[in-house]
């Protein structure tokens, strides 16, 4: 990478047993028609072949920096090491196993700087195995229509985010399982940043069908549920209350009481399980909005 070149935007891209999708995902991130940018690669001990693809690609990239953990730290710990050493004006998220859109960053750029934004994403597909078979789903654009989206869930695709460094610096990532970003977002929020989406479908977010386990997808219901509530009060949940609820009995209780509700519900239909699915539920939202039910 040219010394004298100022690096726009920063990727930071954790990866971990990906060795399936990298080389699709990296391929999306190199060809990019903003060409001033540094990906930085945290690789985080996989058991296959991830590191050995990442190698390839620094050998073959400049612009890539790779970090290798040397031992297993998580993904909260991985993207915060990566957002200290981001040198770009913006820093973009990025996961192992989705696509970009070639003109990803240039219109993210475009549309931040446009709307006096401090942290974007954009209209997603999501799909299962091809790209080509990729579903629609649609956020609100302003910063008025995202915040209140984000009273019932979050407003932004993760790893389709592009913000300013400042923002990442200033708040990073916080131990909040599963829902790390959620609650970032709800930090920026309640602090005045403004969030948006570009209105171009910029992002392909692959859903795997393993998925999380039932035991971490119970989890994540009720601990975005915990963060929603608060959220609609204006307010931001603090750690070590956090902790004190996630141990109590309470939780314990709710998890319990939604893991036989859950184990029930995928023993009937599709349209049962619609009820408890983030995808069903944002596009919902969105059809709300777009009905001015809630205004943008």
């Amino acid at each position: 990478m040219e010394d004298n070149k100022e690096i726009q935007v920063s990727v930071i891209m954790p990866v971990y047993n990906v060795e399936k999708y990298l080389d699709e995902a990296l391929q999306s991130i190199i060809k990019q028609t903003l060409s001033n940018i540094e990906i930085i690669i945290v690789e985080d001990c996989s058991n296959d072949n991830t590191r050995l693809i990442v190698e390839k690609y620094s050998e073959i990239d400049e612009r890539i920096v790779p970090i290798y953990n040397k031992k297993n730290e998580g993904l909260i710990r991985c993207l915060n090491k990566a957002i200290l050493i981001a040198k770009g004006k913006y820093i973009a998220r990025m996961d192992g196993d989705d696509i970009s859109d070639i003109n990803r960053f240039v219109e993210q750029v475009k549309y931040l700087e446009n709307n006096d934004m401090d942290l974007v994403g954009s209209q997603c597909y999501y799909f299962y195995a091809e790209k080509a078979d990729g579903k629609e789903i649609r956020y609100p654009t302003s910063d008025r229509g995202c915040k209140k989206f984000l009273k019932y869930s979050s407003a932004l695709a993760h790893p389709a985010w592009l913000g300013k460094k400042e923002l990442f610096l200033g708040l990073q990532y916080r131990n909040i399982e599963t829902c790390e970003d959620y609650d970032f977002l709800i930090r920026a929020s309640v602090k005045g940043y403004k969030i948006g989406n570009a209105p171009q479908h910029l992002f392909y977010y692959r859903i795997n069908k393993e998925g999380i386990s039932s035991m971490n997808a119970s989890k994540q219901h009720l601990i975005a549920g915990y963060l929603a509530k608060k959220y609609r009060k204006h307010e931001v949940v603090e750690m070590n209350e956090y902790k004190e609820w996630i141990n109590s009995c309470q939780f314990i209780e709710l998890s319990n009481k939604d893991m036989k509700q859950r184990n029930y519900i995928n023993t009937r239909k599709l349209k049962v399980m619609k009820i408890f699915s983030p995808l069903w539920l944002r596009q919902q939202i969105v059809k709300a909005l777009k009905n001015n039910c809630i205004r943008c």
